[in-house]
Order: structure tokens, then sequence, then C-alpha cells
């Protein structure tokens, strides 16, 4: 079986910069994988915690979701519970959700594989969107998904310490997202 690997390494959001690059266009070497299904074998997570940060005041997500552009929302359907606040409103989520464990890095493998339907070829470009929670109640994307945070560590400790009342204030999950690989076998297709 041949394998196809996403290696994700966002760029750090230096101190006192406001934003993120959860979003990033990777590039497949050679011109592209032909192939009908491929199957989501493994993956690795590994997050950054802020400076002078410990394991103590580390929360990290228990899990995020991941959008790959390859991968239709047809394939994906999420349960998810209200929206804050509401009675009536569920997100629509279209990610593969990837459990993460407690501490900063978490490997799965021997996935009882997830199969995925290609049916065409997928392009050299690789659009992928990481995000997870949001879970400062000052927000107003309180318990929505957003965008995962790739801050330096030294950005997270800047936001940690800011008032309590700023939305910029890291309330929890005072984490990045440092790496993420996603590990896929696929039979291989004549090119179709």
């Amino acid at each position: 079986m041949p394998l196809l690997a996403i290696v994700m390494n966002p760029p750090e959001v230096a101190a006192g910069v406001v934003g993120n690059n959860s979003e990033e266009q990777l590039l497949l070497s050679g011109s592209g994988v032909s192939a009908q299904s491929c199957k989501l074998v493994g993956y690795q997570v590994v997050f950054r915690q802020g400076t002078g940060m410990t394991a103590a005041t580390n929360k990290i997500p228990s899990q995020i979701f991941v959008e790959l552009d390859f991968v239709g929302g047809s394939q994906l359907h999420v349960a998810s519970g209200r929206q804050l606040g509401t009675n009536t409103q569920y997100q629509h989520i279209h990610a593969i959700p990837l459990v993460c464990n407690s501490d900063l890095t978490t490997v799965n493998f021997g996935l009882n594989p997830i199969e995925f339907n290609i049916s065409q070829r997928i392009n050299k470009h690789i659009n992928i969107s990481v995000k997870k929670y949001d879970d400062n109640p000052n927000s107003t994307s309180y318990g929505k998904l957003v965008p995962i945070s790739t801050d330096s560590a030294a950005r997270l400790a800047e936001r940690y310490a800011l008032a309590n009342t700023d939305k910029q204030h890291l309330v929890s999950g005072s984490v990045a997202l440092q790496s993420l690989v996603l590990y896929f076998d696929y039979d291989f297709s004549s090119i179709f």
C-alpha cells in the first residue's frame, strides 16, 4: 500500500501579533495522487506550551477538528450539541475529529481504518484547516469551533497574562498547535 502523509508545521505567531496560521496550503511531492479512496490509519498531534508554563497551567484540547479539501463534506458528519444559549441551533461540522491526549504529544496508530471515497485525483496543492472549541467565556464564539492557536511560546505567555476580561486572554487551553501529521494509505489507481 502506498503512503500519503500530510505534514503541517504551521509558522508560529510571534508575541505582540494577533492572528494565527491554522489554515495552510500544503504541497505534495510529485504531481498528486490518483486514488479511488484513502484510509486514515494514524496521526500525530504536537502542542507547544507557553514560556514559563507547566503541565499544571496547560489545558490541552480533548479533540481537534481537521478539514481537508479532498475529503468532501458529504463524507463527514459529526453530531454536536446545541450551541450555548440556544435550543435549536447546532453547529454543522464537516471535519475529521481527532482525539488528543492530556499531554503535549498524541500519537495514535492502529486505527480501524477510517475510509474516505476520493474517486478523483488528489491535487498537488492540499488545503488544510485545524480548529478547536473556543473555551473563553468572554468571546462571542464561546463553545463554537474556532481556528486553533499557532502562537509562539512567548505569545502564549503574553496572552495568558492579559486581564480576564480581554478577549485575547487565555482562560484555558494555553497551548498552540506545533505540528500535525496525518497518515493515509490508499490503493494506487492508474491515472483516470
